[in-house]
């Protein structure tokens, strides 16, 4: 009787009896010596050399019904550190047709653990797995993919699972598979419906329909750490991260792209770009940190982006994403730009944020620009972001910027009558804000206009930031709230809106949108929040209990306050007198204003005897004014009540 190993015995007993399906077949070493006939099954093993090799054991698994298990228990005297596995001598890459499980742990198992920095078992074979249900788990090979039969196509490797592997190159072609915990190499998903999460890898290309890189787990996070690549002609890099070229219905969520897996530090200095998006549509890319992508040349320029449109990409979504921040939320991780799109292409349908609860997106520090929008490019919209830090100080960089005729000059593109000139979002024109104060109560109030296109509908953001752009235009730290507007047969809108309060001192800047077109303008140039200022009051009311305030922001040209009566008659006919005259001596109980001065009737106090006024407007100054009011009231003599009086500082 021939005596074995223990590990043969181990091999044996795994299929000794009953039934050949849904076997282990144990490896026992590293050569790939192959003395067994092709149609061999599990029962064949071991062949004459009393071993099984990994050659061997794929053979019966193929030939063998069901889904067997190919394990590995080679002792610890046939290798060093992990188990190296080569194919047998004239031999090419390996389909694998029928279902299997390619388990490495178990030589972690059955000799323990011989290397602490990786696998113990590193296939050198390309593994092309047909079988569907497949499982490749705990091991390195230096090329795998999930693949269908060339020969008989409707044999796929659908549904499998690849997981805790160092995979330097993996390629996924079919259907409903599950790939996780990767720790190395690159990721191309060609298939439709499968997943890619918790890995660590250099570069994903993501095409077919309906595929989900990451997903809303911390464990489900992807850190993506980029690629360095060159043209072949010119040399020149052109490595990135997560491409998208041909993707449907893609979903990009919770990753961290072009960064180390922290989130704190730039992964690949050989990158130029973090994602990069072509020929794809309906695709939702959201809560991603993604920075970090600046590689400088030989010739001491420096290139970029962390986000890339080089496509007529359709419908795409970027949600909750921080693009220039670490982990940490500092601006450690700035590219060149945060997101443009690459001049010749027009992508459609794009929405950059959202007005839903966090779908704004953080875009920050980036040297240049934080979005950049070429000429060729329309319909780009941008809302309730976040968006600051971007371009350095002294260069013509915005935190939005479009681009005119030729691409070629950055910077502030004026306002223009009608909004007639073209370029990228059609050069929107961005709204002119007068005035920013916090009222009595609290509420930032914020008034302007925006002059554009006729007729025409737009929505206008308004953004509060601790600090100004060096340019005066920009930027918008904190998204603050909108309103709607539709301009006049002149092409003029007023605006007047409350917000949610930011600290007096802070600045206030605006973009408006086209609808339903969805053009973006650049940011408005910063107003300065200021605090309540009321008239003066001056006293002398009566007959009646009607009091009089005029407050707002310091009266000037562009700003404007609000009148406002209390206790009044109620539905009574209300008139202002106002004038630059002061008489020291009230006549009738309480008159300061006198007359001849300027009198008018300007509405009827509601049921409460009150009534506002909105807006008095500022400038000609300086000047001042001294205002009262004058209300019917039966009940008094004289039939009338006679407010205070207030005095107005007009500055120039």
């Amino acid at each position: 009787m021939l005596l074995r190993p223990a590990p043969i015995l181990c091999a044996l007993l795994a299929f000794a009896s009953g039934p050949v399906a849904a076997q282990t077949v144990f490896v026992t070493t590293p050569q790939n010596t192959v003395d067994i006939p092709p149609t061999a099954m599990v029962p064949d093993l071991p062949g004459p050399d009393g071993e099984v090799s990994f050659w061997e054991a794929l053979i019966v698994s193929d030939n063998t019904p069901g889904q067997q298990t190919i394990g590995f228990q080679v002792p610890a005297s046939q290798f060093t550190t992990f188990v190296f596995i080569l194919p047998p001598p004239n031999t090419g890459l390996k389909y694998v047709i029928d279902s299997v499980i390619i388990d490495g742990t178990t030589q972690t198992a059955f000799a323990g653990d011989t290397n602490p920095n990786g696998h113990e078992i590193l296939i050198s074979i390309p593994l092309y797995l047909v079988g569907a249900g497949s499982v490749v788990r705990g091991l390195q090979s230096t090329n795998l993919r999930l693949t269908f039969d060339p020969s008989n196509t409707s044999t796929r490797a659908d549904g499998c699972t690849v997981e805790d592997c160092n995979q330097p190159t993996l390629s996924v072609d079919t259907d409903d598979n599950l790939v996780r915990n990767l720790m190395e190499g690159q990721v191309a998903i060609r298939g439709d419906r499968n997943r890619l999460v918790g890995s660590v890898v250099e570069k994903v290309t993501v095409e077919g329909s309906d595929n989900i890189v990451g997903g809303s787990s911390p464990s489900d996070r992807n850190t993506i750490l980029g690629l360095y690549d060159s043209d072949r002609n010119t040399g020149l890099p052109t490595g990135v991260a997560l491409d998208l070229p041909w993707a449907v219905r893609a979903t990009i969520e919770n990753n961290y792209i072009g960064t180390t897996p922290d989130g704190l530090a730039p992964a690949n200095r050989g990158a130029v770009v973090g994602l990069r998006i072509g020929t794809s549509t309906s695709i939702v890319i959201r809560n991603n940190l993604i920075g970090g992508i600046l590689y400088q040349q030989s010739n001491g320029l420096i290139a970029g982006q962390s986000v890339l449109f080089l496509g007529p990409s359709n419908d795409v979504r970027f949600h909750g994403n921080t693009i220039g921040l670490d982990a940490n939320g500092d601006p450690t991780l700035p590219s060149l730009t945060g997101i443009t799109v690459d001049p010749g292409w027009n992508p459609t349908n794009v929405l950059i944020g959202g007005s839903g609860p966090g779908e704004g997106n953080t875009i920050a520090g980036h040297l240049l620009s934080g979005i950049e929008v070429p000429n060729t490019v329309s319909g780009f919209r941008i809302s309730g972001n976040s968006i600051y830090g971007n371009g350095l100080a002294g260069f013509p960089y915005l935190g939005i910027d479009l681009l005119g005729t030729g691409n070629s000059t950055p910077g502030v593109t004026p306002n223009d009558p009608l909004d007639a000139d073209t370029g990228g979002n059609g050069l929107q024109n961005f709204p002119v804000l007068a005035s920013a104060w916090i009222d009595p109560g609290g509420v930032l109030q914020v008034s302007g206009q925006l002059d554009s296109e006729p007729n025409t509908n737009f929505g206008i953001e308004f953004f509060g930031s601790s600090q100004c752009d060096w340019s005066g235009y920009g930027q918008g730290e904190v998204f603050l709230g909108s309103t709607a507007v539709l301009t006049d047969a002149a092409g003029n809108a007023g605006i007047s809106v409350s917000l949610g309060a930011v600290p007096v001192g802070w600045y206030v800047t605006a973009t408006a949108t086209r609808e339903p077109s969805g053009d973006t303008s650049e940011f408005s140039a910063c107003v300065q929040v200021v605090d309540t200022v009321c008239a003066a009051d001056e006293g002398f009311m009566g007959p009646g209990m009607g009091t009089l305030s005029i407050c707002g922001p310091p009266l000037s040209t562009g700003n404007s306050a609000t009148m406002t009566v209390t206790s009044a008659a109620p539905l009574a006919p209300l008139w202002v007198s106002y004038g630059p005259f002061y008489n020291p001596t009230p006549i009738l109980g309480g008159t300061v204003v006198p007359v001849p001065g300027t009198t008018r009737l300007i509405g009827t106090t509601d049921a409460s005897g009150s009534f506002q006024f909105s807006p008095i407007p500022g400038g000609g100054g300086p000047a001042t004014v001294y205002a009262q009011c004058a209300f019917s009231d039966a009940s008094l003599p004289g039939k009338f009540g006679i407010t205070n009086a207030v005095r107005i500082d007009i500055l120039p």
